[in-house]
């Protein structure tokens, strides 16, 4: 027992270095955990600086009318490439003629000022006053030049009629458009 009582600050400082390592060790192994289920997706942009999630991006004009809405239940923003990126996207256009065009895509490409919007993977954009309808693998569509446009094979439909070509463009404020390359239509008769 004398033992004990001459050892006693020793032994309390012994033990005060065990718990303290101890517990240096749980943190480094949460820490570790942690970082290999992070919560925030890494992606071809690096990590995203935010992400907000059930988005819904207004844009205005100067008149305070609405002209653009971005739908989408998750984007994720990367200021270094100036761009964000959102799932499953719903994009709602007006153009100068007051015509609403709906765009979709699983996953969209937009830049900082919201002028150009890229939808990829099962992409469409409709017009439904003239009942038209295309499908594409990539969609672009830019608000300053009014124009919608893709690089990649694009399915067109207009009530029951399909033309397929290589290319497509529109021009919203214009009412024209042009399909390129290799094209091929089908007519269904009116009965």
């Amino acid at each position: 027992m004398a033992w004990l009582k001459q050892n006693a600050y020793r032994i309390g400082i012994v033990l005060l270095l065990l718990i303290a390592g101890a517990f240096l060790a749980l943190i480094d192994q949460r820490s570790s955990l942690v970082s290999q289920h992070s919560p925030i997706p890494e992606g071809d942009h690096g990590t995203p600086d935010q992400y907000l999630e059930q988005v819904v991006y207004t844009r205005y004009d100067d008149q305070g009318r609405p002209y653009q809405v971005l739908e989408s239940p998750k984007i994720s923003n990367f200021s270094q490439a100036d761009e964000s990126i959102a799932d499953q996207p719903k994009l709602a256009m007006l153009d100068s003629n007051n015509r609403h065009w709906h765009a979709t895509g699983d996953t969209g490409v937009v830049n900082q000022d919201n002028t150009h919007v890229v939808l990829k993977g099962n992409a469409q954009v409709t017009e439904p006053e003239q009942q038209w309808r295309l499908t594409t693998d990539i969609l672009n569509y830019n608000r300053d030049q009014g124009r919608i446009w893709s690089d990649s094979e694009s399915n067109f439909f207009q009530g029951q009629h399909k033309t397929s070509g290589d290319r497509f463009q529109a021009w919203t404020d214009t009412s024209r458009a042009l399909l390129e390359g290799n094209i091929s239509s089908t007519f269904m008769p009116r009965h």
